[in-house]
Parts: structure tokens; C-alpha cells; sequence
């Protein structure tokens, strides 16, 4: 029926005693913690009509509905404990970390290119060097996260390397601006400097790995784009209801996704090509809409919309902390892992917090107003 994690398990148990105790009144009392509780039942309900409708069978939609419900309560135990007390995030981040690196290597996982990217490895990594920011200067800090980031793009982790890099040149900019960052003459200059510097790095590691990684590289940006399109083409044949869950009824499309792929493939040299019946979108919004219709979508609409304002206030309007490292891989991530990610298993958690950073700072910015 689909995977479920032990900090699922922990984590509302731990928001029920928060509330117990009173710690979580101000988070229960704001406005966008109630949003998001709304916003993720209007998704579950969008699913439960498109299933119906489409004649999901029971397997298929009760796997969907019990990912979603996951979710749901996991973003709602994030956003109390977040908001209740912000080094809830911290030592949150931190145990999640410390447990991930002991199951892989209890597993006997080990670590490679796949691993590093898709097992949890350069993830675990990348927050156990922010996590350790807090003992560190600043500028140790920045180096540690450059040197992750070129690792990443040289263990073919193309995003990951590219928003870790992206985050080590914000905070290089918000080094001599620790309180807010204002719009001047000086710190545009910065950020023109940051952004030479960090795509300078990005395309000389994509240079000298595109022997080796080239013809993958290649076929993932086939993929991926392929789906987008064939994504945007069903969502426009269908708009308001979905497909059902996990694409069961997108045969349709599965064959034109292969029309748009299967050429490019082959001319890559991709010799083993596999495709099935279903088809869904490497993007969560898309993947949302076509499975729920536009009543999921709208959950990560509002989410994407919230996003963008979050991050905008940690580049720009917020005092730089022990937490902005963390704050601001983690909203980045987000909105590249809502346009070209997967809705999975894997990815919820990773949604919650999120969430639970969004709502945690729009209490932040209600109090100090």
C-alpha cells in the first residue's frame, strides 16, 4: 500500500502534546495554518471525485488517499511544532538526518551516484553541513556548502549542486547584511558578482562531467520536458477533473509521451526504453492536477504562491540566523521539486516542512509587526 516513514509515526504524536500543553496556541490562532489545513482537504477532496468519476480501482485510489491524509497530517504536525518554537526545526532536521545516514548504512547502501541523488545520501549530507553551521563562522560555512555543491554536479546531482551553490552565494551577500538586505548600488553589485561566480562554477563542473554523464543528462532532459508537455496537454483536455489516481486512465497520453520521447531516446543511445500504460508528469503540480483535478492542483498553487513569498522575505526582509541556511535550501528545493519533481512518497515530508517553514515564518512576521 505504499511506504511510511517513522517520523510519521512520532511527529503527531509530538504536535498532540504540544497542543496539550499550550505551546502551540499561536499557530492554532493563525490564519495561514488553517489555510493549508484547508487547502489539503479541498486536494483530498479533488482526488475522491476524480476517482469516482474516472473509476479508480480500489487499490490504486486508496494508495492515493492515504499518501495524501499522510501528508496532510504530516504538514499539520510540522507547522505546530514549527511554530511553536523555531529549534523544533533544528533538532527535527537533525534527527532526520542522523536517522537517514544510520539506515543507509545499517542497509548496507552504499554510496554511489544513485545513492547520492535518489537514496538520500547527498541530502543527508547537505543538512548535516547546515545543521553544523550552527558551531561554525560564517565564511566555513559558505565553503563547506561550495564544495557540496560541486560534489553534487560531480556525482551527476545536477539541482541539488545547483541550488546548494545558489544558496552559498546568498549567503555570501547576507554576510555584510545580517539584519535585512536593502536594495542599494553595493548589494546589486554583490548579487551580479554571487550570480557570475556561482554559474561560472556550475558550467565548468557541468563541462568537465558531460563525458561521462552527457548521453544521461541528455535523455533526463527528454523525459522530463516530454512530460511536461504531454502533461500540459492533458490538463488542458481535461481541466477541472481528473484522471484518477496514478494515471489510470491516461493510456491516451502514455502513447503520446512515448511518440515525443521514444526518437530523442534512441538517438542518445538509450537502448533499453521502458514504457507502461499510464502516464504521469515528473512535476507535482501537473501530476496533482492531472490525477485530481483542479481542486488538488489548487493545494500546490497556494503552496507555490507561498513559496515565492517566503523566500522573498528570507533573501531579503529577514535577519540572518542560524535557521536561514536550512530556511532557504529547503523553500528553494520546494519550488524546483514542484515543477519537476514527482508527487511521491519520498517527497512528503520534504513538502511539510516546507509548509511548516511558511507557516512558521508568517507567525514570525505577525509578531514582529
Amino acid at each position: 500500500m505504499g511506504e511510511l516513514y517513522a517520523a510519521e509515526l512520532v511527529l503527531p504524536v509530538f504536535a498532540i502534546m504540544l497542543v496539550v500543553s499550550g505551546k502551540a496556541s499561536s499557530t492554532l490562532r493563525s490564519a495561514i495554518f488553517w489555510k493549508f489545513f484547508l487547502a489539503g482537504m479541498v486536494m483530498i477532496a479533488g482526488y475522491m471525485i476524480s476517482d469516482l468519476i474516472a473509476g479508480t480501482s480500489q487499490q490504486n485510489y486508496l494508495r492515493a488517499w492515504g499518501r495524501n491524509a499522510v501528508l496532510l497530517s504530516d504538514l499539520l504536525a510540522l507547522s505546530v511544532m514549527a511554530g511553536s518554537d523555531k529549534r523544533y526545526i533544528w533538532w527535527y532536521i537533525f534527527g532526520v538526518t542522523i536517522g537517514t545516514l544510520i539506515y543507509l548504512q545499517t542497509h548496507g547502501i552504499v554510496l554511489n551516484n544513485y545513492t547520492w541523488k535518489l537514496e538520500g545520501y547527498g541530502r543527508a549530507i547537505l543538512m548535516l553541513v547546515l545543521l553544523l553551521g550552527y558551531f561554525l563562522p560564517n565564511l566555513m560555512t559558505i565553503g563547506l556548502i561550495v564544495c557540496f555543491g560541486l560534489v553534487s554536479i560531480y556525482m551527476d546531482s545536477r539541482s541539488q549542486g545547483a541550488i546548494s551553490l545558489l544558496l552559498a552565494g546568498l549567503l555570501w551577500v547576507r554576510k555584510a547584511n545580517p539584519v535585512r538586505l536593502n536594495i542599494s548600488a553595493r548589494n546589486m553589485a554583490k548579487f551580479v558578482i554571487a550570480g557570475i561566480v556561482v554559474l561560472l562554477m556550475i558550467l565548468i563542473a557541468m563541462a568537465q562531467t558531460g563525458d561521462e554523464y552527457s548521453d544521461r543528462r541528455g535523455a533526463s532532459n527528454v523525459e522530463r520536458f516530454g512530460a511536461l508537455k504531454i502533461g500540459f496537454i492533458a490538463i488542458t483536455d481535461s481541466p477541472f477533473i481528473g484522471f484518477g489516481s496514478w494515471g489510470q486512465g491516461t493510456k491516451k497520453y502514455a502513447e503520446m509521451y512515448r511518440k515525443e520521447t521514444e526518437k530523442d531516446l534512441r538517438h542518445l543511445g538509450q537502448t533499453y526504453i521502458q514504457y507502461t500504460d499510464t502516464f504521469m508528469p515528473h512535476s507535482q503540480i501537473l501530476q496533482s492536477w492531472m490525477e485530481g483535478g483542479i481542486l488538488s492542483a489548487f493545494f500546490f498553487l497556494f503552496f507555490g504562491y507561498k513559496l515565492l513569498a517566503s523566500m522573498k522575505y528570507v533573501v531579503f526582509g529577514r535577519y540572518l540566523d542560524y535557521l536561514t541556511p536550512i530556511y532557504i535550501i529547503t523553500l528553494f528545493g520546494s519550488a524546483w521539486n514542484l515543477v519537476m519533481s514527482p508527487y511521491s512518497g519520498n517527497h512528503r515530508l520534504g513538502i511539510a516542512m516546507a509548509v511548516a517553514i511558511v507557516c512558521s515564518l508568517t507567525i514570525e512576521r505577525r509578531k514582529a509587526n
